[in-house]
């Protein structure tokens, strides 16, 4: 676990400055589908005698983790207006608790009945739901769906770096 916790704190230290160069919504999705593929990894290598190889796929989960943790609200920040940010912020983090409780409640019969009470299966299902919520990030136009206000100060920014 201590490796999954050095790389999430590590890499959060670069997300924001990745994102500012090739876009949050890209870092958002190559971090979720590098979870899957970690998830995927976790279920398919290691034995009970080389277990250090799971190493590597804990590091992806901690990229993955950094991403889920910074990188939403920094999607917001771009889009948002300043006086509404806090009422904002509130809405994104109810957007991630309502879902975890929900998921609470669920997926005891989900991987008892669906899953066949088996992690692995459990593991791959999350896998799927990684990519489908990365590819669903990429529907996300920050530029159009900002508030009117945040795009014009964006331009008139942007307008003034250039001259």
């Amino acid at each position: 676990m201590v490796v999954y916790y050095v790389s999430c704190t590590v890499v959060a230290l670069f997300l924001a400055r990745l994102s500012n160069r090739i876009g949050p919504k890209h870092v958002h999705t190559a971090a979720l589908c590098l979870a899957a593929v970690c998830l995927v990894l976790l279920t398919r290598i290691g034995s009970p005698g080389h277990t250090a190889v799971l190493y590597l796929p804990m590091i992806g989960i901690g990229v993955a983790w950094a991403s889920i943790t910074g990188v939403p609200y920094i999607m917001a920040i771009e889009m948002i207006r300043k006086e509404r940010r806090g009422v904002y912020m509130g809405v994104i983090n109810m957007m991630i608790v309502i879902p975890q409780f929900i998921q609470t409640l669920t997926f005891g019969p989900i991987y008892k009945h669906l899953l066949g009470d088996h992690p692995v299966n459990a593991m791959l299902f999350v896998a799927v739901f990684l990519v489908i919520a990365g590819l669903l990030i990429e529907w996300i136009d920050t530029v159009k769906d900002a508030d009117p206000r945040v795009r014009a100060a964006a331009v008139s920014a942007t307008e003034t770096a250039v001259a």
